[in-house]
């Protein structure tokens, strides 16, 4: 991934990146000197949990990070966004109009619908096992209230937050260590293991294996 400074997204007291004191990847250098990365989840920053957004829709707060998507809450609604609606396609004129608060409504409803077909998807293969029904309770109780929405913020002034995860910049020369035979074993059974769980799941419907295993934390 090309390095991108996102100078205008650094916390308070932190200078730009120095490539001449550190010869590798870092977007910026914090108040006590060390280099810091924008945390990254399909390549773009995230910004933190509480985080106040301006949206399409009105003025809300992240209120979590799921799989990379931002889960907002919008607290203001613009009650002068109409938001055009089409029949089957959209290379038509819009049909009619609907409000944001109506369009935030249908787009929570939309997410939970997502989430019952994948929860009745794993009962049906695996089911209703302790262990199943547990996994499908978590899932569900992701559900939206119609106040919500899933959305991204991939550039721009990322919707007004200001403060960002980042983690400590490492020096790729430092962080190798060279592995002894039986780490290399270890390492080699362990992915196969991790193969043969993940098996199954390529029987899933399309995208709905990757969906299960982002919502369960098994990456």
């Amino acid at each position: 991934m090309p390095f991108n400074p996102l100078s205008h997204l650094a916390p308070t007291n932190s200078t730009p990146a120095d490539f001449s004191k550190f010869p590798y990847n870092h977007d910026f250098i914090d108040a006590k000197g060390n280099p810091r990365l924008f945390t990254r989840i399909k390549g773009h920053p995230v910004p933190v949990v509480g985080s106040e957004v301006i949206t399409a829709y009105g003025v809300g707060f992240i209120e979590r990070i799921n799989a990379g998507e931002c889960i907002v809450r919008i607290v203001e609604f613009d009650e002068s966004v109409e938001v055009p609606q089409y029949g089957k396609t959209g290379l038509n004129a819009p049909t009619h109009y609907i409000s944001a608060r109506t369009q935030v409504s249908k787009l929570s409803e939309l997410y939970n619908n997502r989430l019952l077909t994948e929860a009745n998807w794993y009962l049906s293969k695996f089911g209703a096992t302790k262990k199943s029904t547990e996994r499908t309770d978590a899932l569900l109780n992701l559900a939206l209230d119609s106040d919500c929405y899933e959305c991204r913020f991939v550039g721009g002034d990322y919707g007004g937050a200001t403060e960002f995860y980042h983690v400590p910049a490492i020096n790729p020369n430092l962080r190798a260590k060279k592995k002894t035979r039986a780490q290399i074993k270890a390492e080699r059974k362990a992915l196969e293991a991790e193969a043969n769980r993940y098996l199954e799941d390529l029987e899933a419907p399309e995208g709905i294996a990757d969906e299960l295993a982002e919502f369960y934390g098994e990456e």
